[in-house]
């Protein structure tokens, strides 16, 4: 399936005139590879790639000519061989080589490998082994992650390739972003160089295309519950891109009638959620709307201008709001009085 969008000229947050929802030749590479599928050739199955120009992953429909016909057995074993932690050099089924760990948490390992059939880096989700206890929660997992898929392209989204299990651990192969995450640009003071009228510009800039992101999430149903500044990748330039849809456990809901008959709203149970950026409807285990990822986001962004996170729970942000601007001590306003 392919994405059409009209182009409509807006303003960018840097001020300069761009096309938004233009064709995704401007947004980046003319070809977007789609996944490694098996597909049927006489009885036997092939272990096949294919590029999909400008468009979210295309299916694949058949073998290509010349291809290596592989038995379904020797690619499922292949495949259960798999490791479940990966060093740097490693080559994974002569198709993916690690280039680095580039963090891990609580959930998992994060590899940046080289995809050899698309030529291109990826970011790879790796949980750990024990982070499913049965199959059905391997299951309700990949599940969770193709709402992160069905999103398709955009500019302040990351995307999602595919989800493929290796080793037995199901693990998410998404859009590497080379710059890091917004929270290491936070501790780094990358965010705040170049003085204060550049820092103040930077923030900003970044807030807004935050918003972007999960805009266009939220105008497909998708209720990201847990957003947080870890969350948002930021290339070299600056560019802001909101991940970890499906990782977030955030589920796409049906539109339902608001009580008064003047329109619809999103309701979705909280499931994933960070306590020092979780809404107050999160906290009390109520059910969630939009407005839980726009609370998430105003945390993210007082972040952003007091340089540090000062307090443990999200819906404490109101008070440190406050505190913020009766001491003037965030890292913006000391930069502007001094």
């Amino acid at each position: 399936m392919f994405w059409k969008w009209k182009k409509k000229t807006e303003l960018q947050p840097s001020g300069k005139k761009a096309e938004k929802d233009t064709p995704l030749e401007s947004i980046g590479s003319t070809s977007k590879p789609a996944e490694t599928v098996l597909v049927s050739n006489e009885g036997k199955t092939v272990l096949e790639e294919s590029t999909a120009a400008a468009g979210p992953a295309a299916t694949v429909l058949g073998p290509a000519a010349g291809a290596t016909v592989a038995e379904p057995a020797a690619v499922a074993a292949a495949e259960e061989a798999v490791a479940a932690e990966w060093a740097e050099g490693d080559v994974i089924l002569d198709l993916y080589e690690v280039a680095e760990l580039l963090g891990e948490g609580g959930m998992g390992k994060v590899y940046r490998v080289r995809h050899r059939g698309w030529n291109l880096d990826l970011a790879v989700k790796s949980p750990r082994r024990g982070f499913f206890q049965t199959q059905e929660q391997k299951q309700n997992f990949v599940r969770e992650c193709e709402t992160w898929i069905a999103l398709g392209l955009h500019p302040h989204t990351v995307s999602c390739h595919y989800v493929r299990t290796l080793g037995g651990i199901p693990r998410v192969f998404a859009e590497y972003v080379e710059g890091g995450s917004l929270a290491d640009w936070i501790r780094s003071g990358k965010l705040y160089e170049g003085g204060p009228e550049a820092t103040l510009k930077r923030i900003l800039d970044v807030a807004i295309q935050f918003a972007w992101g999960l805009g266009y999430a939220h105008e497909r149903g998708l209720i990201h519950q847990d957003v947080k500044p870890a969350n948002v990748m930021l290339t070299p330039e600056g560019v802001a891109k909101v991940t970890d849809f499906g990782l977030a456990q955030a589920r796409p809901v049906q539109q339902v009638e608001a009580p008064d008959g003047k329109g619809g709203t999103v309701l979705v149970r909280g499931r994933g959620m960070t306590p020092a950026y979780c809404s107050p409807e999160q906290a009390a285990g109520a059910e969630l709307s939009r407005k839980t990822d726009i609370w998430s986001w105003g945390v993210s962004v007082l972040e952003m201008f007091i340089g540090e996170r000062t307090w443990e729970r999200g819906q404490a942000a109101s008070l440190v709001l406050e505190s913020y601007w009766d001491t003037e001590q965030g890292v913006t306003v000391r930069a502007f009085s001094s």
